[in-house]
């Protein structure tokens, strides 16, 4: 509840930009999926720019409208993925599962 209560509060804020750093790290699996879909929404109506770090490539790919890999520190942009992939995405798409295993494979070459 405490990260519902964060997030509708960044919403809340007036930025042009929102930074969200991890916010469902904590969360379990059934309330992730839900605020992915809450953070969908909010995004469908205000259209804001919404920087979000993620180590989680599933939850990049599905929420994502750009994808930047990240190496070193301080970070280095490594690549980039611009995901061809229409909304509303499943985790089970065809499109889905190329970019998340090409990310996944690009993501080992880095380590």
């Amino acid at each position: 509840m405490k990260q519902r209560v964060a997030i509708a509060r960044a919403f809340a804020s007036e930025s042009d930009i929102l930074l969200m750093d991890e916010p469902f790290g904590a969360l379990d699996a059934q309330t992730r999926y839900q605020m992915e879909e809450e953070i969908l929404r909010l995004w469908e109506e205000e259209r804001r720019t919404v920087v979000f770090v993620a180590n989680n490539i599933e939850e990049a790919v599905y929420l994502g409208d750009r994808i930047v890999l990240l190496e070193g520190e301080p970070g280095t942009i490594t690549k980039e993925y611009i995901p061809d992939i229409p909304r509303p995405r499943t985790y089970t798409d065809r499109k889905f599962l190329e970019l998340r295993n090409e990310i996944a494979y690009d993501f080992t070459l880095v380590l």
